[in-house]
């Protein structure tokens, strides 16, 4: 049976789900408004003892623009449906790196990409019917990041007003073997390149080399372009469009200037220095 949530009486999301799990719950039904009044790295960080949750309702999860992540997958399966994820932040790269409960070691893109839903390790995570807007990311990914080595599922969702400083205003598929399949979604006004052009422009929709991504039958509006996908990835597409338009991904350009480029290295420098500052040895994958 799915436990009730209301997350307008409940005072730490996380404390609440783990303490149920471990009483043998495994499904959650969200109601009402959960809202961060603190910075925190995310609302609910999902491991790999929790593999299997089924995060459902008509709930919504909102950083306040405090957290750094809504939700974190890390090494689980994880289905989330129907739920509103809002106003992540990486964008500062002090309190992100104060608030990072990542393991040490890792790429730094594992700390400041994904505001909204960063996925992680030997995780597959079925993201059905929710709505995800207004998060913002220091890097990539405004409101989800593909880092995982498992299948990630985008079926019947909204993206809409998601920013990243660089690649992917609402999708960034990164790492080597991320595979990914969105189907039947909408994207509004995602902006990428919100920092710099560096190496793009690029997409609301970000697919890297050595990647996998299905896309079929998405809209795509704004006037940031719908998809971008890098040589060496592997795209299978259909049905999707762009302002109304039937559109195909297209290669990243080659833009940014000078500026640009020392900008992009700037915020890598920065989000650097402050984590080792707080006791992590982060690397740029």
């Amino acid at each position: 049976m799915p436990m009730t949530v209301d997350l307008g009486k409940v005072p730490d999301l996380q404390e609440c789900i783990e303490t149920a799990w471990v009483d043998g719950v495994k499904e959650f039904k969200l109601v009402n408004t959960y809202r961060s009044n603190t910075s925190t790295y995310a609302l609910l960080h999902i491991k790999k003892h929790m593999s299997g949750i089924t995060i459902r309702g008509s709930g919504i999860l909102d950083g306040g623009g405090l957290a750094s992540h809504i939700i974190v997958v890390e090494d689980a399966d994880a289905t989330i449906k129907g739920i509103k994820i809002s106003s992540g932040n990486t964008t500062d790269p002090v309190r992100v790196a104060k608030d990072y409960r990542g393991r040490p070691l890792r790429s730094i893109f594992e700390a400041i990409d994904g505001a909204g839903i960063l996925v992680l390790g030997k995780s597959n995570v079925n993201l059905d019917d929710c709505r995800v807007t207004d998060n913002h990311s220091g890097m990539c990914g405004g409101s989800l990041s593909n880092q995982g080595t498992g299948l990630v599922e985008v079926s019947e969702c909204v993206f809409e007003d998601n920013s990243a400083y660089h690649t992917g205003g609402a999708i960034d598929n990164l790492t080597h073997g991320a595979t990914i399949i969105v189907k039947g979604s909408e994207f509004k006004n995602n902006l990428s390149n919100a920092g710099s052009i560096c190496g793009g422009p690029h997409g609301q929709i970000t697919v890297f080399k050595k990647t996998k991504a299905s896309l079929y039958d998405n809209s795509f509006s704004g006037t940031t372009y719908a998809i971008d996908a890098a040589i060496g990835s592997t795209i299978d597409d259909s049905g999707n469009t762009y302002n109304d338009k039937p559109i195909k991904p297209r290669r990243p350009g080659q833009g940014g200037n000078l500026v640009d480029k020392s900008k992009h290295a700037k915020q890598l420098l920065f989000f650097n220095v402050h984590l080792v500052r707080h006791g992590l040895l982060p690397f740029i994958r």
